[in-house]
């Protein structure tokens, strides 16, 4: 083994090529090895980061089957929590009300201030009942304007005048629902015939996510209700993952290592024809492993 590395060493340098492809394939195990280690440890904050965009500070989600219902938290629990209500309508046209195709537009009453330290909004302007802030998505389809008036259908027959206070990006809570006009809950109840179903809650303390997600299911038995961080789904995305990662990392070491090792037969091969022309014209072995 001593001469074996004495040799590679030795004969490195005598085919620029193959050192150049032997400096980039340890390079790029250096690189792989690097980028596959940072990514599987970090991939928790990762993911947590890419998802809380979309939910702010949401952990957990309840969606109630009976609308008008307002989430009140278990006791001696510490969570923050914001009700909204969620209904889809159906909007037609700005130009032309006969128009054919009617495309669904989500109605969300909320507190527009609360929404917005909870994460779910950017900063906007406070409405007022018969105000709405529209998506920029809104804006582009149906060519709403800050202080167009929309005339919204309502469950009942007749129609809500809305005023456009403010038009933002679909980021956020809106990006998962590009297609949304952002009322009062005062006015989503006239509009919709329905009070709040959806409730975000906050844990403060994420070890206790999982523990006020079960008391949650308990208390809540017949609605739908998410436990958006911490769950075990995205416990087995994140190591499924790392588990990615390190197949890419075993599968780039192995060809790395079938490539220097065929390179260094090639080098020990070289060097030991050389040396045997000089052992067979007499050269003490001592002087011939030293060439």
């Amino acid at each position: 083994m001593k001469y074996i590395l004495k040799y590679c060493i030795r004969n490195i340098c005598e085919n620029k090529l193959r050192t150049s492809i032997i400096v980039i394939c340890i390079s790029a195990v250096t690189f792989v090895m690097s980028v596959c280690m940072l990514i599987s440890f970090s991939a928790n904050g990762i993911i947590e980061n890419q998802m809380r965009k979309t939910t702010g500070n949401a952990d957990i989600s309840i969606t109630f089957k009976n609308d008008n219902h307002s989430f009140v938290p278990p006791e001696n629990t510490d969570v923050l929590y914001i009700n909204m209500s969620s209904v889809d309508m159906g909007f037609h046209n700005i130009e032309n009300y006969n128009y054919a195709e009617c495309k669904s537009v989500r109605i969300l009453g909320l507190e527009t201030n609360s929404a917005c330290e909870f994460g779910l909004l950017e900063k906007t302007a406070d409405i007022m009942n018969n105000e709405a802030i529209i998506s920029s998505a809104v804006s582009s389809v149906f060519g709403y304007e800050k202080g167009d008036i929309i005339n919204v259908p309502c469950s009942d027959g007749t129609e809500a005048s809305l005023t456009v206070k403010d038009i933002i990006l679909c980021e956020k809570m809106l990006s998962i629902m590009p297609m949304s006009v952002i009322v009062t809950p005062e006015t989503a109840e006239i509009i919709s015939g329905r009070g709040y179903n959806i409730a975000n809650i906050d844990v403060i303390d994420n070890k206790k996510t999982t523990e006020i997600y079960n008391l949650l299911k308990q208390k809540y038995p017949e609605n739908e209700i998410q436990q958006l961080m911490g769950s075990s789904e995205i416990s087995e995305i994140i190591k499924g993952t790392a588990i990615v990662f390190y197949l890419i990392l075993i599968i780039v070491l192995l060809m790395t290592f079938f490539i220097l090792r065929g390179f260094s037969q090639n080098i020990i091969a070289e060097r030991m024809s050389v040396i045997g022309t000089f052992r067979s014209i007499g050269t003490p072995k001592s002087k011939a492993a030293g060439i």
